[in-house]
């Protein structure tokens, strides 16, 4: 096998075009050699949950040379000795299909020690690297580039606040304020790169960048927070115009930046102006249409019996396809496993009815996110629970509706254990997208436990629970629900319309009998006034003289 090194070993995060990777004694297997060429990939990486190494941040497209000079390296952490992982990518020029290589080694990135205690010195040099630097690499088209560079500054003023602004609340905002302007810059000059990208590395390092940008919700302006949810909404039309795919690293920097700027602006109604609640009702539906279009993206990319998660943070996304056929006797289970986990219970029910009946495939959509997410729709804030999604998907991707096919079991997770004897009421809800706001209507409680709530609903959207005083018991009965998965009770609306009829009757009946009752004394008072005429003259023209002595 072959090897890749780092020279120099060590610097600083202000050292640019410094380092350079390189990659040697790579060779093709003889039955592949023939017309046939190495390529070669270079990312930083970071220790996943599970202990493996990931992809944290793209730094080269693919590429013949087995050389490569970053323009700059973000520093590594001080408990990590400043180290950084970074992975090389080795592989034939079919880069289609085959297999890939790899390699890891690391380089050790400490933070430059050009400040002083003065804070201007900070945001004059980050000013400097963005006029200068990452300007640069965007004039240039590098937006891998720009991602380092934007991943550096974000880091260098990381490493410089952490241990300095406790105790000292002026300080804080003071460094917020910063940060937020340099961010703000950062996406100024790259936004439009990002916009604008059309290859599927480019995409991925646009994803990056926009993470790097998004990553402290509080250091992000409203401006920046809805350039970063419309910068992602541009990437993923890229994707499907070019039909490209969302990676799983691509999905994972998505999912992480408006994950972030979703979960951070929804500080409730009370706190709004109808307009602010509008923009917030707008935000939160612009983010469950990344979660779906992400998700379909993945969806594309696996075989009946396969699955993909995504995990970011607070926010996790489960796409699964199947064969129908295997859940039209003993239904399906989807979702977390384990007890006081979000999933969703259909029984066999639910697949042997309607368009499930006929469908070859079924693709599952899962997503579990912070109720924050509908915050500004929570008028007592009472969401004691996190927001389960579910839909079901046909062969051609688009969403069956299988509301009121079967009652469909959904154990919500609480954000909080509910100690026995707690006298509120736990309340089982879905959002309603037309009215955006929470409605109970076609769900019903079912049972509690410490830690999570089991709720039966007619349809399938968004769900959570809430916690209320003096809550009359929910009911389904006489409930059914309607085409976009909300749910109207048919019989206050059957009682209302006969209500209604009765006195349109009434009314129709009196203004008749009002009228043939003034028409009666009218032919009284005419016929004790009128001259006689002769019999043929009355049975010839009778209508037409009464109608002219009906005339005013």
């Amino acid at each position: 096998g072959g090897t890749c090194s780092v020279t120099p070993a060590n610097g600083t995060d202000l050292d640019f075009d410094h380092y350079s990777f390189q990659c040697s004694k790579w060779y093709l297997p003889d039955d592949l050699a023939s017309n046939n060429t190495l390529w070669y990939r270079f990312a930083l990486t970071k220790q996943s949950a599970n202990g493996r190494l990931k992809d944290e941040l793209l730094l080269s497209e693919w590429a013949q040379d087995p050389q490569f000079v970053p323009s700059v390296l973000p520093a590594g952490k001080s408990q990590d000795g400043y180290r950084r992982n970074v992975r090389a990518y080795v592989r034939d020029s079919n880069l289609d299909s085959g297999a890939t290589s790899t390699f890891d080694f690391s380089v050790v990135v400490r933070p430059a020690s050009v400040f002083s205690s003065n804070e201007t010195d900070v945001e004059e040099v980050s000013q400097t690297i963005i006029d200068q630097q990452l300007l640069g690499s965007v004039e240039n088209g590098d937006l891998g580039a720009a991602a380092q560079i934007s991943a550096t500054i974000v880091d260098m003023l990381s490493s410089r606040d952490q241990g300095t602004t406790s105790g000292n609340g002026d300080a804080v905002r003071s460094r917020t304020e910063r940060n937020k302007k340099l961010k703000t810059e950062i996406l100024a000059v790259t936004k439009n790169a990002i916009v604008e990208a059309e290859t599927q590395t480019g995409l991925e390092q646009g994803a990056a960048l926009l993470r790097v940008v998004a990553g402290v919700p509080e250091e992000v302006s409203a401006n920046v927070s809805d350039s970063v949810i419309n910068c992602t909404l541009a990437i993923l039309k890229t994707v499907t115009t070019n039909e490209l795919a969302v990676s799983p690293n691509m999905a994972q920097d998505l999912l992480a930046a408006s994950s972030s700027i979703a979960y951070a602006d929804s500080p409730g109604p009370s706190a709004s102006s109808s307009n602010d609640r509008r923009h917030r009702a707008d935000r939160a539906n612009s983010f469950s249409s990344i979660l779906n279009q992400v998700s379909r993206s993945l969806a594309t990319q696996i075989v009946p019996g396969e699955n993909s998660t995504v995990t970011s943070g607070e926010t996790t996304l489960l796409t699964q396809k199947n064969y129908a056929t295997q859940f039209r006797n003993d239904g399906a289970t989807f979702g977390d496993q384990g007890a006081d986990q979000a999933k969703f219970v259909l029984s066999a029910g639910v697949f042997q009815n309607g368009n499930l009946s006929t469908a070859v495939t079924v693709e599952t959509r899962f997503f579990r996110m912070k109720a924050d997410v509908f915050s500004f729709a929570d008028e007592n804030n009472s969401t004691n629970s996190d927001v389960v999604v579910f839909s079901i998907h046909g062969d051609s991707g688009d969403e069956i509706k299988v509301n009121g096919t079967s009652p469909i079991d959904i154990t919500i997770p609480s954000t909080q254990e509910i100690p026995n004897g707690d006298s509120r009421s736990r309340v089982c809800r879905y959002f309603d997208k037309r009215l955006q706001s929470w409605s109970t209507a076609g769900c019903e409680f079912k049972e509690s436990h410490a830690r999570s709530t089991v709720c039966r609903c007619t349809h399938l959207t968004a769900f959570s629970t809430a916690l209320l005083n003096d809550v009359p018991p929910q009911a389904v009965s006489g409930s059914s629900s309607d085409e976009n998965g909300g749910s109207q009770d048919y019989t206050l609306v059957i009682i209302g319309c006969v209500v209604a009829a009765c006195l349109v009757v009434i009314i129709i009946v009196g203004m008749w009998m009002w009228k043939w009752t003034g028409n009666h004394r009218q032919r009284n008072a005419e016929a004790a006034h009128a001259v006689p005429m002769s019999p043929v003259i009355q049975s010839g023209v009778e209508g037409s003289a009464v109608g002219i002595l009906r005339s005013p």
